[in-house]
């Protein structure tokens, strides 16, 4: 981790606490009336606070691919209802679902993998993409 990391899982644990940088590395930080954790402590502090960062942007985006697949599903159903159904309207209605499918799949096991990665290079490579 780089100083700027380091500092940043700093205020997560110490919100109120004022960090005084007086050079390039973490080691020429002073958090004064408070005790430098160790670097393992801030590491583990960083990577959950990236780790929750990524899972809520790709819940964002799968959510997205919810709303698109619920308006094409909720098309076809209005359309039937009304009598005015399609055959397109029953191919959308299934390709939606399809896409629902395979979208909730993907984001469970992005999601996974996100829980599961131990430091920010494994986690910076997992795309927050929900096709």
């Amino acid at each position: 981790m780089n100083r700027d990391q380091y500092i940043e899982a700093f205020r997560e644990l110490h919100p109120d606490t004022p960090v005084v940088v007086k050079g390039n590395r973490w080691e020429d930080v002073e958090t004064p009336g408070v005790q430098k954790p160790d670097n393992s402590t801030l590491a583990s502090v960083f990577i959950e606070k990236k780790k929750a960062e990524k899972i809520s942007e790709l819940k964002e985006k799968y959510l997205q691919v919810c709303y698109t697949t619920d308006n094409e599903y909720l098309k076809e159903l209005k359309r039937k209802d009304a009598g005015i159904a399609k055959e397109k309207d029953t191919t959308d209605k299934q390709a939606a679902l399809d896409r629902y499918k395979n979208a909730t799949i993907e984001y469970e096991e992005k999601k996974m993998l996100i829980e599961n990665s131990k430091d920010t290079d494994s986690l910076e490579k997992i795309s927050v993409e929900v096709e």
